[in-house]
């Protein structure tokens, strides 16, 4: 499920999975985004999961709370 908050909209990104462990994948995220570790369990496939698939990432934007200002 999905969520979208109140005034922010989440964002895409896609990326190429080059690494599967027994319980965590690494994605490459395109565009020179960095990479992600994710658990297996988050991920949505009818298929078991595989070195150079591609995946889309959806996800909200982060929103800080509190601290000091800059």
């Amino acid at each position: 499920m999905i969520v979208i908050l109140d005034n922010y909209g989440l964002y895409y990104f896609k990326g190429t999975v080059t690494k599967v462990d027994s319980g965590s994948c690494e994605v490459e995220l395109d565009g020179r985004m960095g990479r992600i570790y994710v658990p297996i369990r988050l991920l949505v496939s009818d298929k078991s999961i595989q070195i150079g698939d591609m995946v889309e990432l959806k996800i909200s934007p982060i929103i800080v709370k509190g601290g000091k200002e800059i």
